[in-house]
């Protein structure tokens, strides 16, 4: 069961309601619950798992608070325990032979996300900056709350943890908004990443059967997909949460407006983005001893996100290259007199900054380091007769007139949202519009799952 499934609304509904006619605690409870039952018809038998490490993590988080002269033992022992875990799941296939039953587990639906959570609430207990919960429901909750425990956003125990601990009053405002951010996610998840992932999915398949412009495109619009696609659940997400009386932090604002690559990574997966920085780069010593120690220290922590996205060396190239770029943007930057930009100026840079984004989704998305740089050496192929260039590649992905019509009706309408998001204004009207172009356009039958569920 998804956000995008059909069993999923009739199980909200059910949740929704139960959540506003019951005193505290019978809510914790119907929340808890309904996640229990949401990660078990996600998370492939993994249950017994997900409440050993619950259980885990909240005697350890007591255990650091309590044990001053001994929370060092605590902390270190269950981190490299989550860790180690987290590491098996992530690399078995590496670690056992083919045939082995070891390496033949599949990683848990969810299992970086929550465990990156549980890292974060130990590591902020032993930082001091962190109270150690001793209610197990509520902890139990906030690790395990269904909106976000498949892919995001990573909460922070003190944002959620008061949230769940009060019960919420009903806002007309709080509803109007999270029905907008649903319709919102919906629209960018089944009208424009489901529509393009069928196209985007043939020529990655088989790369090699592939030249020209259709390899282009195909880089071009899985930059789309994956925005949409990620974001589009977390719109969710959110807005479901927000329909709860819990409000999530933001975790997309409209990245693909960026004018440089750092700011791209304030505006894409805030909350990883903000994780990596709070537990990897600033530990590692942050811009704190210098120019080529900072540099060092964001090429590590690229690196380390990359590791995190999966067992292929072409997520680290990925993680490289944005590092990469950080640190050549920096160094170039700190020798520039800011100025304001002109409004040319900066669509211009951030041309050039969805440009090398796309370049490094390509390795995102490609099986292997090869694949990759076929893409690049052949996407321009025959481009000097243009109009056959873009002709065959069209033909060659299976893009039809009919086809591309719906496509670019599509991302003129996301450019809207994103737009109407980025300015904050957005009419009633225009939702409305929307539901009616989720209703006609989306695909219908079997929901596809998320891109990031795989991590």
């Amino acid at each position: 069961m998804q956000f995008n499934s059909l069993w999923f609304i009739p199980f909200f509904v059910v949740v929704y309601f139960a959540n506003w006619h019951v005193k505290e605690r019978i809510r914790q409870i119907i929340l808890l619950s309904a996640s229990l039952l949401f990660y078990c018809m996600n998370g492939k038998g993994y249950l017994i798992l997900f409440l050993f490490l619950i259980l885990l993590s909240f005697l350890s988080g007591i255990a650091i608070e309590r044990n001053t002269k001994r929370k060092k033992l605590f902390y270190f022992s269950s981190i490299s325990a989550l860790i180690g875990i987290l590491l098996f799941f992530k690399y078995n296939r590496e670690l056992f032979p083919d045939d082995s039953v070891l390496a033949g587990l599949i990683m848990p639906i969810g299992f970086s996300f929550y465990t990156f959570q549980m890292i974060a609430y130990l590591t902020d207990i032993y930082r001091g900056g962190g109270i150690a919960e001793r209610d197990i429901i509520s902890y139990s909750l906030f690790v395990s709350y269904f909106p976000y425990v498949c892919s995001g956003p990573i909460t922070r125990s003190k944002q959620i943890l008061p949230q769940i601990k009060t019960l919420p009053k009903y806002s007309s405002e709080c509803f109007d908004r999270g029905i907008k951010e649903i319709l919102c996610g919906y629209f960018k998840k089944l009208v424009v990443a489901d529509t393009i992932a069928v196209y985007v999915n043939k020529v990655f398949l088989s790369i090699n059967d592939y030249k020209g412009f259709a390899l282009l495109l195909a880089a071009f619009l899985f930059s789309i997909q994956i925005y949409c696609d990620f974001s589009g659940y977390t719109d969710m997400a959110i807005g479901y949460s927000r329909l709860l009386g819990i409000e999530l932090s933001v975790n997309f604002k409209t990245p693909y407006f960026s004018s440089s690559i750092t700011e791209f990574w304030r505006r894409w997966h805030i909350s990883l983005s903000s994780w990596f920085r709070d537990y990897v780069y600033i530990p590692l010593g942050g811009n704190r001893k210098g120019r080529f120690r900072q540099y060092c220290n964001l090429l590590i922590t690229f690196i380390v996100s990359g590791i995190w996205h999966g067992d292929n060396v072409t997520f680290i190239v990925w993680g490289g290259i944005h590092g990469v770029l950080q640190i050549v943007e920096k160094q170039f930057m700190s020798n520039v007199v800011i100025k304001k930009e002109s409004k040319i100026k900066k669509l211009i840079n951030i041309i050039i900054v969805f440009i090398l984004v796309t370049c490094a989704w390509v390795f995102f998305k490609a099986n292997t380091i090869s694949d990759a740089f076929y893409l690049f050496g052949n996407m321009f192929d025959g481009i000097s007769n243009l109009s056959v260039y873009i002709t065959t590649g069209f033909h060659a992905t299976g893009i039809t007139r009919k086809v591309l019509l719906v496509i670019v009706m599509n991302l003129l309408l996301l450019f809207v949202v994103d737009l109407s998001e980025y300015k904050g204004t957005m009419s009633y009207l225009f939702y409305s519009w929307l539901l009616i172009v989720i209703i006609l356009f989306s695909p219908k039958g079997v929901a596809s799952q998320f891109v990031y569920f795989q991590f």
